[in-house]
């Protein structure tokens, strides 16, 4: 079973600030990383907000990304 975390309990080292970095440029490698995990990643901001959700989270839950990535 996963563990969840939200974005208060993660400290990024330097090295992981690098890689959301690169994620952010290029959305398109970032779309096809996060729909490759079998399990649920929803990645939420500092303000819980959720920015990215794969389709595992969506089954699980029963929503539409669209529904979810609502402000």
């Amino acid at each position: 079973m996963g563990q969840l975390l939200n974005s208060t309990d993660i400290v990024m080292a330097d090295s992981d600030k690098t890689i959301v970095k690169t994620l952010k440029k290029d959305p398109g490698f970032s779309d096809i990383f996060v729909e490759s995990i079998r399990e649920g990643l929803p990645i939420t901001d500092m303000n819980s907000k959720i920015i990215i959700v794969n389709s595992s989270v969506c089954e699980l839950i029963g929503f539409v990304k669209e529904e979810l990535l609502a402000d």
